[in-house]
């Protein structure tokens, strides 16, 4: 019994020697690339989610542009006189040939907005005009004491409106009537 367990034993030790020398062999080439495989089902839908508000109704045929002129940027024309040039790419040749543009000016000293032109005391005139693309105010200090830089201006603001839309029923030197005429903020 001894014999046979010693053979046995070199036997299988010798079994386990071969299987780990062959084991050890390098890896051969890359098989071709196998079929792909068949979709999954598809998913559920999500929940629809909910409805935003609905915006403010507005007015495509009127803009409004608001804009503020420093002090340096008014150009002086003489003693008394200024101007400033804006461009307002919104004011089209359709506008500055049938619409109108209406200019308005929002001051320290009231709570709503005045159409220009606008005359204070006879001692400030303010203008304005306007061509394809451009908007031009002129100023003019009628009291020699008055400068500049007392102007109280906050901003400005510009109503471009085109032909189709004007109204014989709206007051155009009342801000606060063109606003809720034409769904302004």
């Amino acid at each position: 019994m001894k014999f046979f367990n010693k053979y046995l034993f070199l036997a299988i030790l010798g079994a386990f020697l071969i299987s780990l020398s062959t084991s050890c062999e390098k890896e051969g080439p890359e098989g071709p690339k196998g079929l792909d495989g068949k979709d999954g089902v598809p998913g559920l839908n999500g929940k629809d989610g909910t409805n935003g508000k609905d915006g403010k109704d507005g007015n495509a045929n009127v803009k409004s542009v608001n804009f503020v002129v420093e002090i340096d940027e008014w150009i002086k024309d003489d003693e008394s006189s200024y101007h400033y040039e804006k461009d307002i790419p919104a004011i089209t040749e359709q506008i500055a040939n049938t619409g109108d543009v209406r200019l308005y000016v929002k001051t320290k000293n009231y709570s709503f907005l005045q159409p220009l032109p606008y005359t204070y005391l006879d001692w400030l005139v303010i203008n304005y005009g306007y061509k394809t693309g451009k908007i031009r105010i002129d100023l003019t200090l009628n009291d020699p004491v008055m400068k500049l830089s007392d102007m109280d201006f906050e901003f400005f603001k510009v109503v471009i409106i085109e032909g189709s839309a004007l109204a014989k029923s709206v007051n155009y030197n009342n801000y606060e009537e063109v606003k809720a005429y034409y769904n302004l903020e």
